[in-house]
């Protein structure tokens, strides 16, 4: 049978997924969702990791991954329908940058790369 681009996005359409966050004493609830292909290769643009016996070492560039965790909580921070919270990289920007960790925390692990993925 023939597949259609619209069965394969339906088929690993995932609901968002939900994430409480404490932070000076309050907690809230926050919603997350997994981001795309495309948001992905935004975030690994540029990544260089040197492979083989002599390759010991990894220049890493902090703003680079600050930026990173940024973008990463601007693509996955959501409304409990789906909708991106965040207009603009901006709006994270202008968070207190432990609200960021935070967040930045729950959106990593919502993100997580998993090996076993489909496995069951």
């Amino acid at each position: 049978p023939e597949v259609h681009m619209a069965d394969v996005t339906a088929f690993f359409q995932t609901a968002p997924v939900a994430r409480l966050i404490k932070w000076d004493g309050k907690e809230q609830e926050f919603w997350f969702k997994r981001i795309t292909g495309a948001q992905r290769m935004q975030l690994t643009s540029g990544q260089r990791i040197s492979v083989g016996r002599d390759s010991n070492q990894m220049e890493v560039d902090l703003g680079d991954v600050t930026r990173r965790q940024h973008m990463l909580v601007h693509f996955s921070v959501c409304t409990e329908t789906g909708e991106r919270q965040f207009r603009t990289l901006e709006d994270v920007k202008a968070l207190p940058s432990t609200a960021i960790a935070l967040l930045f925390r729950a959106a990593e692990e919502v993100n997580k790369e998993d090996e076993d993925a489909g496995k069951s």
